[in-house]
């Protein structure tokens, strides 16, 4: 089940994963700094967080998409 997720989850684009919500407003930001696909966005640590300065609102934007 999870191999299906993941691949489903794959197939979306950015703009669809991250959604309207407060992931979008960064989204350039993050594509700009190689964060530019599902799978890569997926492996973001907590240190790539801090990095992104990402809100505590947008980080459990984040983790929720998992």
């Amino acid at each position: 089940m999870a191999i299906f997720t993941s691949t489903f989850s794959a197939s979306f684009s950015l703009e669809d994963f991250v959604g309207h919500g407060a992931l979008q407003s960064i989204l350039p930001s993050l594509v700009q700094e190689g964060w530019d696909d599902v799978p890569t966005l997926k492996m973001m640590s907590s240190q790539d967080m801090d990095a992104q300065k990402l809100t505590p609102q947008q980080r459990v934007l984040k983790i929720a998409h998992l």
